[in-house]
């Protein structure tokens, strides 16, 4: 199958170019054209225009910002984009099929659940009643849930019950209590330390994660796939592919580059 990639161009980006590489070429699909852009750019016909020109058939936005991946998303679809659209993040989605169409909104992948998802009730979750969760906070907050609103909060939780259980705030202290059982149930379930081959410590926490799909104009999880599992088939394919940017942790020390600048995600109505 034919793909058109987009990649973000600043440092902190770097790192998901090579993850979105990787597995393209992990799962044999060709990569016709990638365009980099500056984070500041908010005109998507220079990017998506050669995009389409490629003749591919999948268009993905990697890890663009919300208001960017809206920008894209609705210039495709003005020059009449048919395909399959990949991205790290749809927020606020439902004002994508409202403003393109539900048929090329149908299939949208991306990675960021709604918590009414029924597959979440059979999931076991870092709190209970997922559902009511998203039911209060749409009704407290609305039309502003996205991947961060409960990403952070998640992040959260497992510090709080390290602090608790180390009885203290110091981060050598946090670090240890969170690393004693080797392991920590993190947003979607039981998680495992990883990292120390590529980036120089196992700081990071890989377990399942949720496929999520637009279908009939509202995200539904498709499946829960293993992070631990295909980096155990595919961590050499990563790794060649961080390499390649510069981005294993032995690079970016000899490099003293200084990191790229993150903006709001925050789509505006």
């Amino acid at each position: 199958m034919a793909i058109g990639f987009l990649v973000i161009c600043f440092s902190c980006g770097f790192g998901l170019i090579s993850v979105y590489r990787a597995a393209f070429k992990a799962a044999g699909t060709r990569i016709l054209r990638e365009v980099q852009y500056a984070p500041e750019t908010t005109d998507p016909g220079p990017v998506v225009d050669p995009m389409l020109e490629s003749g591919a058939d999948i268009l993905c936005w990697c890890s663009s910002y919300a208001p960017m991946v809206h920008a894209l998303t609705e210039y495709a679809y003005a020059k009449g984009f048919q395909g399959q659209i990949i991205s790290c993040t749809m927020d606020g989605y439902d004002r994508l099929v409202a403003r393109t169409s539900p048929e090329l909104m149908e299939g949208v992948v991306f990675q960021f659940p709604d918590f009414d998802d029924p597959m979440l009730r059979e999931k076991a979750f870092f709190f209970n009643r997922p559902h009511v969760f998203f039911a209060e906070y749409n009704r407290r907050f609305p039309e502003t849930w996205s991947a961060v609103s409960w990403e952070y909060v998640a992040m959260l939780d497992i510090w709080h019950s390290a602090v608790e259980k180390a009885g203290s705030v110091a981060t050598p202290s946090v670090l240890a209590a969170m690393k004693q059982l080797g392991h920590v149930t993190h947003a979607f379930g039981h998680a495992e330390w990883w990292g120390e081959e590529i980036f120089g410590i196992s700081n990071a926490l890989i377990g399942d994660w949720p496929v999520v799909t637009v279908q009939d104009s509202k995200a539904r999880i498709a499946a829960f796939k293993s992070i631990p599992d295909w980096l155990a088939a595919h961590s050499g394919l990563l790794k060649s592919e961080l390499a390649a940017l510069g981005q294993l942790w032995h690079q970016r020390l000899e490099s003293g580059g200084p990191g790229g600048q993150v903006s709001s995600r925050a789509v505006q109505g």
